[in-house]
């Protein structure tokens, strides 16, 4: 039970493979996922890390034990988002552990239309079967013939052209873009795309190798942006795209190589939504820029905010029905339309589209567009090792509970005044702190962090 505690988390399985995450335990994953699901039909995808084909082999094993199974072979988490809403399955599940290294590996599942499947709907439970089940594992040939195999790349493909403005598609083929899919998933569809919309793409570590032989793919860390950057310049491009593992997450460098903040792209695109008449429902976590909010306010829409993870987010876009979200760590999710049902989830490569879209109607460089969004000091989100998550939160909570300040419990504490705000955010997994502070001038910002940072390290 101490390895299953320590691979269950929040919103996924992760853990090493073999020492940790296994054939075994993908098998009576799959087992356990299906009882709680029931009978209908389960789809599943995966990544291309060595040990992806053999885990896969093992749940789709202990799924097919009561019911039908489509397996879609490799692709992206949006990409099994939207197989499970196209083949109107009870559920889906994704092996990858998408930016973390090897040997690490993970399972993802979903619910039907792709909603998130965590702790609180119901992982917990799989773990508690996982921890009981008792039967070996060993590869069964017969279970096969409940598997079935479908391709849907280019259906998939087709879906995201589908939901861009046809009257901007013919003027894809203006841009000069350079992407970084980081040896991720995301380059096994993005040379098609490009190719079908005319785009002039100019592609680096674009090959999917799990060892991540140039950098790990991760758009949030600015070591690995440093190959796009200079990519940019020197091809002169209009902008520059990087990928996670399992793309879901975007970074986008403007055409002098600098990098949009997350909250620049997310405001980007919902001022677009509204003008088109897509939506005026909008969803942000508690960490993201009130450059978003002021954005859709001024623009007739309303912003809703957040607790942070994609399960929450999610869960209150469907809640409201809104049409976009966006959270800081590069996630943006869309509503979609599957005939008559609505599903909301996360895609970076339509998010990159859409941001595209919006770089075309302005008519302007990203470089001079980001300029224009961005009107505070904002830290991004900062991350400190603590001896007590639940000490540190305390002496904050004495130093700023006053009543010149707005504070909020929804999750970790945010504190608001009018010149400044800030999130101190506890890891639901490890002795770590999460921070971001956004105020009117640098020297606020700095003010306000150092003495956040005297607190934490007291």
């Amino acid at each position: 039970m101490e390895v299953l505690d320590k691979i269950f988390k929040a919103n996924d399985i992760r853990g090493v493979y073999p020492s940790e995450l296994n054939e075994e335990i993908a098998f009576k994953a799959g087992k356990a996922f299906r009882k709680v699901r029931g009978k209908g039909k389960i789809v599943v995808s995966a990544d291309l890390r060595p040990s992806s084909p053999t885990l896969k082999s093992a749940l789709l094993q202990g799924l097919s034990q009561g019911g039908k199974v489509l397996d879609v072979g490799f692709g992206t988490s949006p990409f099994l988002y939207f197989a499970v809403c196209r083949e109107r399955a009870i559920g889906g599940a994704m092996i990858t552990a998408s930016h973390i290294p090897l040997p690490y590996n993970g399972i993802k599942f979903t619910q039907e239309l792709a909603k998130p499947f965590g702790k609180e709907q119901g992982l917990e439970k799989i773990k508690e079967l996982v921890s009981k089940d008792e039967e070996k594992f060993s590869f069964k040939e017969e279970f096969l013939e409940k598997v079935e195999l479908k391709e849907l790349t280019e259906s998939y493909l087709n879906f995201l052209i589908s939901n861009l403005n046809p009257d901007l598609v013919p003027e894809f083929a203006n841009l000069k873009v350079v992407v970084d899919p980081g040896n991720g998933m995301v380059g096994l569809f993005v040379p098609k795309l490009f190719s079908v919309l005319g785009i002039k793409g100019i592609f680096v570590n674009l090959e999917p190798d799990f060892t991540f032989p140039n950098h790990i793919a991760d758009p949030s860390l600015p070591e690995t942006l440093k190959e796009l950057k200079a990519k940019v310049i020197k091809e002169k491009a209009n902008l520059g795209l990087a990928f996670d593992g399992d793309g879901d997450r975007l970074g986008v460098i403007d055409d002098k190589g600098n990098l949009v903040p997350s909250y620049v792209i997310g405001s980007l695109i919902a001022e677009n939504l509204i003008l088109e008449g897509k939506t005026k429902k909008f969803v942000k976590d508690l960490t993201v820029s009130k450059v978003f909010e002021e954005v859709i306010k001024r623009k007739g829409g309303e912003s809703f905010t957040s607790r942070v993870g994609h399960s929450f987010v999610k869960a209150k876009m469907e809640t409201l029905n809104a049409g976009f979200a966006m959270e800081s760590s590069g996630h943006f999710a869309f509503q979609f339309k599957f005939g008559e049902k609505v599903a909301f989830f996360d895609d970076a490569l339509f998010a990159a589209f859409k941001l595209i879209e919006s770089l075309l109607k302005k008519n302007k460089p990203l470089s001079e567009l980001s300029r224009e969004y961005i009107k505070y000091a904002y830290s991004e989100i900062l991350t400190f090792k603590v001896s007590s998550r639940a000490e540190v939160l305390e002496r904050v909570k004495k130093n700023f509970l006053i009543p010149e300040y707005k504070v909020s419990f929804l999750d970790g504490i945010k504190v608001e005044s009018k010149d400044w705000w800030f999130v101190v955010r506890p890891s639901n997994t490890e002795e770590v702190i999460r921070v971001v502070v956004e105020a009117q001038d640098e020297t606020t910002k700095d003010q306000i962090l150092n003495k956040l940072k005297a607190l934490i390290n007291a």
